[in-house]
């Protein structure tokens, strides 16, 4: 008896224990489910939230494409208009030789009728235009016809269209050169307008470039604490031809080419570059891939704080594996693998409030 009381015991302290501990995992139960209700509630509204950048990021698309468009219209005009003034010059070219041989028929039906002319005088004692108007309604006197035809056939062949074909060819020598006028014209407009598209793409380049380079060499010098910068143009005399040198040199170096700098010195010129760009035109969003990649904890430090500084005005998305920079992000978005080969998107907003939470979904996914 007493040993079936001590077994009795034990059972009933085991059932205790175990009451114990169901009453305990419904507790975590419902502690999870807690939490998991949260988080997809906070999932529910980072979706919105990506929803609706989407929307944005497409706007912007469509007006991006609207101003390609735009851009690549204009140049379609500037290369029908080149087109058309080779058009214009090869026609201009083509006309200028039939003008020259017109011209060169006219002198030699000119010096026939001159010929001809002369001849009459000197056959008849008379010009021309006298004899036209001395017979000019006289009746036709058929045997001085034939006297007359006998004295034409003694004269050899002569060209009695001469007239005529001067006339028509006077016609057609006055029709080519008022062609010739409206295509200087055409020739006239089309290079005036050239010429104003280029002097205003010259002043908007010099202007975009002298704000660009003054930032830059500002920023470098912030960004380097130190050290000197600038851009330079390869030909200052001929802006649309002109390409653009980036000269760099960090502080404490003497380097004569930007090739000589290290990895890390070059990228934070191309951000400096970068961020020169948005100082005279901000845009609504920029992604960083792993630019931080090359940095030190001291550049990294003054890569956050410029990223910082601008995103008042610009929403970056930062691609990075750097703890320093995930950090100073609003928001994360990462990857984790709850189950072997199954990976899983989360998002975390950077709050007071989420660092507990931060730390229990990295734990429980095992970093």
């Amino acid at each position: 008896m007493e040993h079936r009381a001590t077994g009795q015991k034990y059972i009933t302290d085991n059932i205790d224990n175990l009451k114990a501990q169901i009453e305990q995992k419904t507790n975590r139960t419902a502690e999870i489910e807690t939490e998991l209700q949260n988080i997809q509630t906070s999932k529910e509204s980072e979706s919105a939230n990506i929803q609706k950048y989407g929307e944005q990021a497409t706007q912007k698309e469509t007006e991006l494409q609207i101003v390609i468009g735009d851009r690549d219209r204009i140049q379609g005009e500037i290369d029908a208009k080149e087109s058309l003034i080779v058009e214009t010059r090869t026609k201009l070219t083509q006309l200028n030789d039939e003008i020259n041989s017109l011209q060169a028929d006219q002198k030699g039906y000119i010096a026939q009728k001159n010929i001809l002319e002369n001849q009459i005088q000197e056959t008849y004692g008379k010009t021309y235009e006298e004899i036209k108007d001395q017979y000019l309604g006289v009746e036709v006197n058929k045997e001085e016809i034939a006297k007359l035809r006998k004295k034409i056939e003694s004269f050899g062949a002569i060209n009695w269209s001469a007239e005529e074909e001067y006339e028509n060819l006077s016609q057609r020598y006055n029709f080519i050169q008022s062609q010739q006028k409206d295509l200087l014209k055409a020739k006239q407009d089309l290079e005036e307008t050239i010429k104003k598209i280029n002097e205003t793409t010259i002043v908007n380049f010099k202007k975009t470039f002298d704000a660009v380079r003054e930032n830059f060499r500002t920023l470098y010098k912030k960004v380097f604490g130190g050290g000197d910068a600038d851009l330079i143009l390869t030909d200052e005399n001929n802006l649309l031809e002109s390409g653009v040198d980036i000269k760099a040199q960090p502080p404490g170096k003497n380097v004569k080419n930007i090739m000589q700098c290290s990895g890390g010195e070059k990228a934070f010129t191309a951000v400096a570059l970068l961020f020169s760009f948005f100082m005279v035109k901000p845009s609504p969003f920029c992604i960083l891939d792993e630019v931080d990649a090359p940095f030190d904890d001291a550049n990294v430090g003054r890569y956050n704080n410029i990223i910082r500084e601008f995103a008042q005005k610009t929403q970056f998305m930062v691609v990075t594996h750097n703890k320093r920079t995930m950090e100073m992000a609003d928001t994360l978005y990462g990857v984790t693998m709850e189950q072997q080969g199954v990976s899983k998107i989360i998002s975390v907003r950077m709050n007071k409030d989420s660092e507990k939470e931060i730390d229990e979904i990295l734990s429980k996914n095992n970093g």
